[in-house]
């Protein structure tokens, strides 16, 4: 009977502290689990703060390594201005109401209406191919919704295929940055090299005119009798597969000339595509003459 009684208070003696002590370790597991919860989160924001800097890192890299290949295509030389906007700004502009005859020529009007092809604008020496040239990317194709690129070639200085790719390449990606890539990808197999691969650089410019982003597109090659000859049927070559292909875009070449048989004949493939490819400035002699008397 007194063992009964004893250990009846024994145990209301030792439940109220069972009590407390399953509140206070209960107390501490919340505890527990508010400093766990801090400690991830603050691991998670330190995670995150290193994969933005990986990011940006990442981000710097790859901008610096564009610049580096964007930068690889302007060719210059230590002592001399030999960009190709000099060559191009050398030529005297136009005078007032001359290059009349070609801007109101039949074929021209027809080029400037299609969405691609080639225009080739042959004339004798003299009568101002390159003032024209330079008068139609400054002033009459910009007026256009195409991107204009241009090459004004150069005897004995600059009159590569090497060269003019180059100069395209780096207007093309001067205007529309994001088709950087199809030369990165290139650049990262070559490094500087790149600018010496002429296959490689034909590549290039043939993926990014074909990319939706490049949209319209007008290439000027002025004086191609001016292109080292042993490298003017692989431009010609070139350019004339460009139009052969379904994909080629909205791509359009507008290519001068002296009227050399040699040059012309390498077109004539392409007259049943285009019939009104070639505008043959000699026969223009006289509305040509006639400006040239104007400036004089």
């Amino acid at each position: 009977m007194v063992a009964a009684v004893y250990t009846k208070d024994l145990l209301h003696q030792i439940a109220p502290n069972r009590v407390e002590a399953e509140k206070r370790i209960g107390d501490l597991l919340s505890d527990y689990r508010d400093i766990a919860r801090e400690h991830c989160d603050v691991a998670k924001e330190h995670r995150d703060i290193v994969m933005e800097d990986i990011q940006t890192q990442e981000e710097e890299r790859r901008r610096q390594e564009e610049e580096n290949c964007h930068q690889l295509f302007r060719l210059t030389h230590h002592d001399r201005d030999v960009t190709y906007e000099w060559y191009k700004d050398r030529v005297e502009k136009r005078v007032e109401n001359t290059c009349l005859w070609f801007l109101q020529h039949e074929h021209f009007q027809t080029w400037v209406r299609q969405d691609s092809g080639p225009l080739l604008v042959s004339a004798d020496p003299g009568c101002g191919k390159s003032v024209l040239a330079k008068y139609l990317v400054d002033e009459v194709l910009p007026q256009s919704e195409s991107t204009i690129w241009y090459f004004f070639f150069k005897d004995q200085d600059q009159n590569t295929v090497r060269q003019a790719l180059c100069a395209l390449l780096h207007q093309l990606f001067t205007q529309k940055p994001c088709l950087i890539k199809y030369a990165v990808k290139e650049y990262r197999k070559d490094g500087p090299g790149l600018t010496n691969s002429t296959k490689s650089l034909w590549q290039i410019l043939q993926d990014a005119t074909r990319d939706p982003q490049a949209e319209s597109v007008i290439i000027v090659l002025d004086a191609l009798d001016e292109c080292k000859e042993s490298e003017l049927p692989d431009l010609i070559r070139y350019v004339e597969s460009q139009f052969r292909s379904d994909q080629c875009g909205k791509l359009k070449y507008l290519l001068t000339c002296r009227p050399y048989e040699a040059i012309m004949s390498k077109f004539y493939n392409l007259k049943g595509v285009f019939p009104e490819i070639h505008i043959p400035g000699e026969e223009e002699s006289e509305a040509i003459s006639h400006e040239i008397d104007h400036v004089i």
